[in-house]
């Protein structure tokens, strides 16, 4: 369905909820008729006449914002330098879920088979090797601070890593219509748990989404927010703080990444040994974290409050 929130723009989702392996994707019908994200049901892509969408832009390359982008065969497809790598190549793409990491952590091998809405866009990993992955082409790359010039619309392109490397947001700055992707700004706070997730940078894009003073803000995942960004991005925000100061409450004695694992402060509900793989991948970003500001000591296998 599309759901306007300006004359130009609108909100474009499915039935289902936007989590993983759908989003929300923005489009803007304009001069050039362009798309932010392609992740989400068929039906939708064939209402919107996805064939006559001239532009694709691609936050990041994680499959649940572009496996949709086969759909749009008439437009060009933009994602961040850092990110078009892992768009085009399986092997890159299983870098940055660090498998290798996988095999070191975890007493089993990962399989794992994630259909899409077409069998021939699946994602499946056998062994803990990727066998199965939608490639996508990239016709051309962004960077930080690039406008795009969609006609009235003027998209400013605005790196924001933490999630992930290459993560983008967008912002049409004279109507104050920010794309979020996944700084969302959701309950269940942020998400950092593949290979080049940085929590310090994290911290830092949320803040500078807030000092955009959006008038309203469409994140990937979750609603559309009106108004000032600065309540939920403190209450996004602290999910990291808390976690933070739960693992250092449970460090008054050396604690192994296991034990650590055990407290769920993630995934309460693990559907899938690879939530507990995201599980022991997020603690040790704060545990690197927390060693890089001294209030951590590592020994070996144990970590501990210094």
């Amino acid at each position: 369905m599309k759901i306007p929130i300006h004359k130009l723009v609108s909100v474009v989702r499915g039935k289902k909820p936007t989590r993983f392996p759908y989003c929300n994707c923005l489009l803007f019908e304009d001069r050039t008729r362009a798309i932010i994200e392609t992740a989400t049901e068929i039906p939708v892509l064939q209402e919107i006449e996805s064939e006559k969408v001239d532009l694709v832009l691609n936050s990041h390359a994680h499959l649940d914002h572009m496996h949709g982008n086969w759909a749009f065969p008439n437009a060009r497809i933009g994602l961040h330098t850092e990110s078009a790598p892992l768009a085009r190549s399986k092997e890159v793409y299983g870098d940055s879920f660090i498998l290798d990491l996988w095999k070191k952590l975890m007493p089993l091998p990962l399989n794992i088979l994630i259909p899409f809405d077409r069998p021939q866009d699946a994602l499946e990993i056998r062994d803990s090797r990727i066998v199965q992955y939608p490639e996508s082409r990239v016709d051309f790359t962004l960077e930080d601070g690039e406008e795009l010039d969609l006609g009235k619309v003027k998209l400013r392109v605005i790196h924001a890593p933490g999630h992930c490397r290459g993560h983008c947001c967008f912002f049409w700055e004279a109507e104050g219509i920010l794309f979020s992707s996944d700084i969302d700004f959701t309950g269940g706070g942020p998400w950092y748990g593949n290979g080049t997730a940085d929590l310090g940078d994290f911290l830092k894009s949320i803040d500078m989404l807030v000092d955009l003073s959006p008038r309203i803000t469409v994140p990937a995942h979750g609603r559309v927010i009106e108004g000032n960004l600065a309540e939920p991005a403190r209450r996004f925000a602290e999910h990291i703080h808390r976690r933070e100061e739960t693992i250092l409450e449970k460090l008054d004695r050396p604690r192994t990444l296991d034990e650590l694992e055990d407290l769920k402060m993630f995934h309460e509900v693990r559907l899938h040994l690879i939530f507990h793989f995201w599980e022991k991948v997020m603690i040790l970003k704060h545990l690197d974290r927390m060693v890089q500001m001294g209030v951590v000591v590592q020994e070996g296998d144990l970590y501990y409050k210094a």
